[in-house]
């Protein structure tokens, strides 16, 4: 994978001296986040939380990168959830500060859930907890054969942040929820398909292949048409039928409809072409 983008430099993980977090824009500007921790099972630790939060920042300045796939370092783990070693040597105060509102925890998911245009997420191997959580944040979760999901907060001794319980309620619903965090279970992937964690359960070896293949076809539409649909649907799945008169999603289909891409994608479709898309 090669990178044709200047990008800032990575914070080091002082146990390994490799990069915590490794961001890549291939030729096809498809940006690649990489959670690089695979000797702890990509465990979110605070300071890659906090460098994830910048990294997507300043990915929403690269106007040439209009789908990103966030991954898990290695086949064992896409993320285990929060750095367990970093919250025992912690107080029960600086975590209830990382986990909760305004705290890393959140604001790392809120800035994948935020990002502009469509994340997936390339599940393999252990997907746990704030892990679990966080690949629902994502908008496509495509997971290889061999994944297991779980939510272990039960068997910590943890009650899980209401922020992240609403993120479930929202996704997949009250039954689902009370199964992961009530049971504690290790569920398959094709069990996570079926309660509607993972859209889609792709064998092992040609998982990378088809999340790419996903990404390059997200790259073909209409960038406008991307940003739009993203928040639109944000703002209905939090607010319901009262946000339908939601000025912002009505802003969005005005600029949509007048913009050169939607007369470009109407021509195409009468010409029998693919369109070319300028986001304009």
């Amino acid at each position: 994978m090669s990178a044709n983008k200047d990008l800032p430099d990575c914070e080091i993980d002082e146990g390994t001296g490799e990069p915590q977090l490794i961001l890549e824009i291939d030729d096809d500007n498809i940006a690649i986040i990489t959670l690089n921790r695979a000797d702890v099972g990509n465990a979110l630790s605070s300071s890659l939380l906090h460098e994830l939060t910048q990294k997507l920042s300043e990915l929403k300045g690269e106007k040439s990168v209009r789908c990103a796939i966030l991954r898990g370092a290695g086949k064992k783990a896409f993320c285990v959830g929060i750095d367990l070693t970093e919250m025992l040597d912690s107080t029960p105060a600086e975590n209830y500060a990382l986990i909760s509102r305004g705290g890393r925890l959140r604001g790392a998911l809120h800035a994948v859930e935020d990002f502009p245009y469509p994340i997936i997420a390339q599940l393999q191997g252990h997907t746990f907890g704030a892990g679990l959580e966080m690949a629902l944040s994502c908008d496509i979760r495509i997971a290889a054969e061999g994944t297991r999901v779980g939510m272990p907060p039960a068997r910590l001794g943890i009650t899980y942040p209401p922020e992240g319980i609403m993120r479930f309620l929202r996704e997949v619903g009250p039954l689902t929820t009370k199964k992961l965090f009530l049971t504690a279970r290790q569920f398959t992937a094709l069990e996570g398909k079926e309660m509607g964690l993972i859209d889609w359960v792709i064998p092992d070896e040609v998982v990378e292949e088809f999340t790419m293949d996903m990404a390059r076809d997200i790259m073909k539409r209409a960038p406008l048409s991307l940003v739009g649909l993203k928040k639109s649907i944000s703002i209905l799945a939090k607010g319901g039928r009262r946000a339908t008169s939601d000025p912002e999603i009505a802003k969005l289909v005005r600029e949509a409809v007048a913009s050169e891409d939607a007369h470009e994608g109407l021509a195409a479709f009468a010409e029998k072409r693919e369109p070319k898309f300028q986001d304009k």
